[in-house]
């Protein structure tokens, strides 16, 4: 998987910044193929209760996901806290959950780079402003001493965007784009 994180984010958790060459999905990491924007997650750090998190943007379906108390040491396993997020929004969808494990499967290791796209730059910047109201819905989810991100999630994932395609605009949900796409390119047999 790629993450293309902002510059705050490889700030606060102590990463180096990579080279300016390697922008967001032009580079390769071993088995993802040149240019391929299904692996491709943009990444922003933001706070909770002051607790370092993350909210995490598909470039193409515009799936978003929050980890919620993502301490330095645990910032190396980001993919893995995601696979267990997406395990947790699809629950309920065996071949979607069979999917899941095709996608984390074939892409197995992760890299950061720095996010260039403006859309899905403006799909974080929006996310974070109005829907979690900059980590304070957070508190709305907050039971028995922790914060339900299983609901957060399922929540953001269930308001539809208009998507345009070509000249039309529908209405469409990240949470079933998402799956249409994970589904086309990941089914048994494939």
């Amino acid at each position: 998987m790629i993450f293309c994180a902002t510059r705050k984010t490889f700030e606060r958790y102590h990463m180096p910044l990579p080279e300016k060459k390697q922008t967001s999905v032009t580079g390769v990491g071993k088995g993802i193929p040149r240019g391929d924007r299904v692996y491709a997650w943009g990444c922003k750090i933001f706070y909770f209760d002051r607790r370092k998190s993350l909210q995490l943007v598909h470039y193409d379906t515009r799936l978003t996901v929050f980890l919620v108390d993502i301490k330095i040491a645990d910032s190396t396993s980001v993919a893995l806290a995601l696979l267990d997020s997406l395990r947790r929004l699809y629950f309920d969808d065996p071949a979607m959950l069979d999917a899941v494990e095709r996608y984390v499967a074939s892409s197995l290791d992760s890299s950061y780079r720095p996010i260039s796209d403006r859309r899905v730059i403006a799909t974080l910047n929006r996310t974070q402003r109005e829907f979690a109201r900059d980590g304070y819905v957070f508190y709305d989810y907050y039971e028995n001493g922790m914060v339900n991100t299983a609901r957060a999630n399922a929540d953001v994932n269930a308001v539809p965007f208009n998507r345009r395609w070509g000249k039309k605009t529908e209405p469409c949900r990240p949470y079933d784009l998402f799956r249409k796409r994970l589904l086309s390119r990941f089914r048994d047999g494939k």
